[in-house]
């Protein structure tokens, strides 16, 4: 099964990258846009990055107690929930004003505090 799982992400992400080629290449093909327009297509393209999957960061044990520990859920009140992460994320982000890049939950701790409202 995680073999199979590995297999479908790699798949997933050379696909992401030959569609994203494709559009590159076919920027010189749009006469509808004049040449600067074309040019900041093709650096929104070129910095388009993907995330496919789930951050491995997520494996260790205790991470996710770690990102959820202070966020009440109550399966009777779906909008208060949703409240809470929210509020959770911002508490995340104000306390990480002060942090470097080099924690490893930084980028990890957004998507999934999306994840969850999801």
């Amino acid at each position: 099964m995680h073999q199979s799982i590995t297999f479908t992400v790699l798949q997933a992400e050379e696909m992401f990258k030959e569609i994203k080629s494709q559009f590159i290449d076919g920027l010189e093909e749009q006469t509808w846009m004049d040449y600067a327009t074309r040019a900041q297509a093709r650096l929104k393209l070129q910095k388009m990055t993907d995330l496919i999957g789930f951050p491995t960061v997520i494996k260790k044990p205790g991470i996710l107690d770690r990102i959820y520990d202070d966020i009440q859920v109550d399966q009777h009140h779906h909008f208060q929930n949703t409240l809470n992460v929210y509020q959770a994320g911002y508490k995340s982000e104000i306390n990480g004003l002060d942090k470097t890049q080099d924690d490893e939950l930084d980028d990890s701790d957004r998507y999934l505090m999306i994840i969850l409202i999801i």
